[in-house]
């Protein structure tokens, strides 16, 4: 008795994609070559009775699509949070169920009460062992919150700002600031950015979000709104919002750019940290809309993902390895987005 599950399936066709990386192998199951041009399969070393579950898939990074869930659910495993009448007035919002109180019910599982994250920022975990994953792997990058660690984006509050301490408020710092603006909007107006509240026009994907570092600050068109480009704006502040406007995918790029300058400060090679993202360039892996011309539509993703990846590296810069590796440490973070 044997089962094979594509290599496309289990490593995304990467050959220095380690399986047990992402995968929990149970027992009486072993991975070994499927044959010339079939990948690796899965094959049971001693007979399984029915029902053994084979392998359990840990993923890279997880998010619940912003806009669509209206229950909590944990930032990290997108399992559900409790308790049940929560998640009950939150799919029913025209219907008052304050007072409502289900029965405990013998046998039936009940949902775990959602756990802060340790920095404050306003995300919710299904236990602390989520929590605290998701903080080590790549949120400590990302986490706004007030009680976020030294270096995080919350200790920053511009393109810049070197290092975690809340950056240089010198003559000298303010001068670097301003230039670094500069050079950030004059990037950012060569990629078609117009530079207003959100960010420019939908590539293709949801114009809804939330994200990563417990919101930000709008859907970017809102009367009144600060401009996504004024100083007041913090770097992450308006990376989530352009997400926001055009495609929330980048939310999720964010986790993958951030765990990869993780895995590059642990010591890992830039081959070794980005071996989990084998995968093409975005603009060639989303299909166009019947009827779209392909070009075109290709460009305007390499557009947004290029206007993207300029906000995201003034909120992980400070994070990038020392300057003999920089420049592979920035090619790795940005294959990552």
């Amino acid at each position: 008795w044997a089962t094979h599950v594509s290599t496309q399936f289990l490593t995304h066709s990467s050959s220095s994609m380690s399986f047990d990386r992402a995968f929990d192998v149970s027992e009486g199951i072993e991975v070994r070559s499927a044959g010339a041009g079939r990948g690796e399969g899965l094959f049971a070393t001693r007979p399984l009775p029915r029902g053994t579950v084979l392998f359990r898939e840990r993923p890279l990074v997880a998010m619940a699509e912003p806009g669509r869930a209206r229950v909590e659910t944990c930032e990290r495993c997108c399992a559900f949070l409790g308790p049940l009448e929560r998640q009950l007035c939150a799919l029913l919002p025209r219907t008052d169920l304050r007072a409502l109180r289900l029965p405990v019910v013998a046998g039936v599982r009940q949902l775990r009460e959602p756990v802060p994250c340790p920095g404050g920022c306003g995300l919710k975990f299904c236990s602390r062992a989520c929590a605290e994953a998701e903080m080590q792997e790549h949120h400590c990058l990302l986490c706004p919150g007030p009680a976020a660690q030294p270096g995080s984006c919350s200790r920053r509050g511009g393109l810049g700002k070197r290092g975690g301490g809340g950056g240089d408020s010198t003559a000298g710092g303010e001068a670097e600031q301003r230039r670094d603006q500069g050079q950030l909007e004059s990037a950012l107006a060569s990629v078609g950015f117009s530079g207003g509240g959100g960010g420019g026009s939908s590539g293709g994907g949801s114009s809804t979000g939330g994200g990563d570092g417990g919101g930000g600050g709008g859907d970017g068109d809102e009367d009144g709104e600060t401009p996504l480009l004024d100083e007041a704006v913090s770097p992450l502040e308006r990376f989530q919002r352009h997400a926001r406007a055009t495609n929330p995918i980048f939310l999720l790029a964010a986790k993958s750019a951030a765990a990869v300058l993780r895995r590059l400060a642990a010591g890992d090679s830039p081959d070794a940290a980005m071996a989990p993202y084998p995968g093409p360039a975005w603009e060639d892996a989303v299909p166009p809309p019947p009827g779209a011309d392909a070009a075109a539509f290709r460009e305007t993703l390499r557009k947004l993902l290029t206007q993207s990846w300029l906000l995201l590296c003034a909120v992980l810069a400070p994070h990038t390895p020392a300057a003999s590796s920089s420049s592979s440490a920035a090619a790795a973070a940005a294959a990552a987005a």
